[in-house]
């Protein structure tokens, strides 16, 4: 994968884990994370691509830490097959 699918995973994770927590995403995080799939994306090319692949999985290491219990108690939730009651949380 290159280092720029990695940072839209990480943006995923991050979305997830915010409303998993009841908790919106901002506006001003968008253009943050613009910029820095941005300069992922330069530095997936060439001598600089393995530096690209290391700050992204970073990113997705950050990402994921918060998104994991949220992602686990949803699993847990619908597998239980419980009809009522809509939190993850």
């Amino acid at each position: 994968m290159r280092a720029w699918e990695w940072m839209i995973i990480a943006f995923g994770l991050y979305v997830v884990a915010r409303w998993g927590t009841g908790k919106t995403v901002s506006w001003r995080v968008i253009p943050g994370a613009a910029f820095a799939a941005f300069v992922i994306f330069l530095l997936d090319h060439g001598n600089t691509a393995v530096i690209a692949h290391g700050l992204a999985l970073l990113f997705v290491i950050g990402a994921a830490y918060p998104a994991i219990p949220v992602l686990t108690n949803a699993a847990n939730w619908a597998v239980s097959g419980k009809t009522t009651g809509n939190t993850v949380a």
